[in-house]
């Protein structure tokens, strides 16, 4: 699940792809936003393999590209080999589960909030600057997300990306992946000008929502700090972390 949803980040931002008989990655300078999807890596691959592998990976971009690694591909083994290549340790993401049949529905929903899913290039287009005001990107970033003509981007079938509105300004996100049988909720994100409202509550429900009358019985999602208290009234329970590493450029690397 987590691996589709970066490999959906990275058509979004129309990054680079590179793929190896080892690792897929993607690489979007110079706005920050490179990601390792996946690897081949497992408890027998060779120290050499894994050395050439993360050498090639952090040699295909200038800046940093961060790798999250779950429970399944972590070890002492890999973390030694991270240290070594010049890949330390920045921060650890939050794993959270949701069994849908026990989602507790919190209060209605602002009463000045509508939402709709998203049908067409121009909501697509508010959908990406709510992300990029939300999360607070650097303006560079922001602004070459506001410059990419995303064409029918919006149109993946397994993702259904929603738009929240007061007065008609659109001022929230969210984001419903669907895949491997699970519901992934990502991208919540709500403009700082009308944060503390609930509006994030809301974007949120509306996705598990419909993920649950889709048939779906789990939702996962990886939380914020700021958003863990809300998740959790919703009855996410947390489920592992993700330890998150950050590429040295192989000119770095003593």
């Amino acid at each position: 699940m987590y691996q589709t949803a970066i490999n959906e980040l990275g058509h979004i931002m129309a990054a680079r792809f590179y793929q190896t008989p080892e690792a897929m990655w993607f690489v979007k300078n110079p706005v920050g936003l490179s990601r390792v999807i996946t690897t081949s890596f497992t408890a027998d691959t060779p120290k050499s393999t894994i050395d050439a592998t993360l050498k090639t990976i952090a040699a295909s971009s200038e800046d940093a590209i961060t790798w999250s690694i779950g429970p399944s591909l972590r070890s002492s083994r890999l973390e030694d080999r991270l240290h070594a290549n010049g890949w330390p340790r920045t921060e650890d993401v939050r794993s959270m589960v949701l069994d849908l049949q026990t989602l507790k529905m919190s209060a209605e929903s602002p009463v000045e909030l509508t939402i709709e899913l998203v049908n067409d290039k121009e909501a697509f287009k508010q959908h990406i600057n709510v992300m990029a005001a939300g999360f607070e990107f650097p303006e560079p970033l922001a602004r070459h997300l506001s410059a990419i003509d995303y064409g029918e981007t919006f149109r993946f079938p397994t993702s259904r990306f929603y738009v929240g509105r007061v007065g008609g300004q659109a001022v929230a996100i969210s984001l419903l992946q669907l895949s491997a049988g699970l519901a992934g909720i990502y991208n919540v994100a709500t403009i700082p000008s009308m944060r503390q409202r609930g509006l994030g509550t809301a974007m949120t429900l509306a996705a598990l929502l419909d993920a649950r009358d889709l048939g779906y019985r789990i939702a996962v999602l990886q939380a914020s700090e700021m958003g863990v208290n809300i998740y959790r009234q919703l009855g996410f329970q947390d489920h592992f972390l993700f330890d998150t590493y950050s590429s040295s450029h192989p000119s770095q690397v003593g």
